[in-house]
């Protein structure tokens, strides 16, 4: 009678086993936000910090995100700059401190000029929501601008519409 609990167990154990097949957990690409998510300002930063955890969760209960041969998990790490160019360079720094490449932010001017010289001399590439040309021409070189204003956008909704009578 024994064997045959045993015997029993035993293919329940490998039934379940072959059923749930192991689960490799993906590497983890970390992407940061530096941002203001306090203060009169907070809204700025929350829908950025909010939209980003979103996608992430998306992103991993898909499978990850490929690059290449490999398959990431996403992680976002955040860091509250509370609209204070000091602070937002305090972020940045433990953007690169924690090997962070890529990072969403700061939201506003001056904190997107203030991180500049950490981000271009750690290799960080930052998408500041920031317009003042300098972030984005040479000898500047690890911004990308990540919202277009009306005017840079207006001109070119204007000349489609007129060329093409819409």
């Amino acid at each position: 009678m024994k064997e045959r609990h045993f015997l029993t167990a035993s293919l329940l154990v490998a039934c379940i086993t072959v059923a749930t097949p192991a689960v490799a957990e993906n590497p983890v690409l970390k992407v940061g936000f530096v941002g203001v998510t306090s203060g009169p300002a907070a809204a700025w930063g929350i829908s950025n910090q909010r939209s980003m955890e979103a996608r992430a969760a998306w992103i991993n209960e898909t499978g990850g995100y490929r690059i290449g041969d490999a398959t990431y998990d996403i992680e976002i790490v955040s860091f509250d700059d509370q609209k204070d160019p000091k602070r937002a360079i305090a972020g940045m720094e433990k953007m690169a401190q924690e090997g962070i490449r890529y990072v969403v932010g700061p939201n506003v001017d001056d904190g997107a000029a203030a991180v500049r010289p950490v981000a271009e001399s750690r290799g960080i590439m930052y998408f500041p929501y920031a317009f003042p040309k300098e972030l984005y021409s040479a000898p500047a070189s690890n911004a990308v601008l990540g919202m277009v204003a009306n005017y840079q956008s207006g001109p070119a909704i204007y000349r489609y519409l007129k060329d093409n009578r819409a």
